[in-house]
């Protein structure tokens, strides 16, 4: 159950962070849009060091940039070792 709780909360997390960079804002009279990928790992499935968990969120944010728009993507929660991540 904890680990359901962990993926609830980052997929909260991710869905409100990618609403907010969703909104275009104007600089110098230019309307300016901007495009998010995120890679996110949970402790202590993925990993327990900071390293690790790095390494780890970074896979899967590169799986994330290879769709389109407003992207995340979770690390394998299956094999904590495997380069294989769960895209969103």
């Amino acid at each position: 159950e904890h680990k359901k709780d962990n993926v609830c909360v980052g997929t909260s997390i991710a869905i409100k962070i990618l609403n907010a960079m969703n909104e275009p804002f104007v600089e110098q009279g230019h309307s300016l849009s901007l495009s998010v990928s995120m890679g996110i790992a949970n402790s202590p499935k993925n990993g327990v060091d900071y390293r690790t968990l790095l390494l780890k969120a970074d896979k899967a944010m590169y799986e994330a940039k290879k769709g389109r728009g407003l992207q995340f993507c979770f690390a394998d929660r299956d094999e904590p070792d495997a380069d294989s991540a769960i895209k969103h």
